[in-house]
């Protein structure tokens, strides 16, 4: 059975409040984020790589840091026991 509108729109609204939160973001600031994350990725509106980079800041702040792959990482790893 499909989501009505409704509770689609509930469901989204709680995704991006727990989004928010994670970022210690009030949900309007986070809004505003992904506002100006999209008119970046407009076409022919390429951002600089330090803007690109400035906004992969913004978005991660407040996230958890994880550990760096080792050096030796590669493709096979990751498919260890697939045929």
């Amino acid at each position: 059975m499909p989501l009505q509108l409704e509770e689609y729109t509930q469901q989204v609204l709680e995704t991006l409040n727990v989004q928010a939160k994670a970022r210690n973001l009030e949900l309007a600031a986070y809004l505003q984020l992904l506002a100006d994350a999209g008119q970046l990725a407009a076409p022919g509106n390429e951002p600089s790589l330090q803007e690109f980079e400035a906004l992969l800041d913004q978005l991660s702040e407040g996230l958890a840091l994880f550990a760096p792959l080792p050096t030796d990482f590669s493709r096979a790893d990751i498919y260890a026991g697939h045929d």
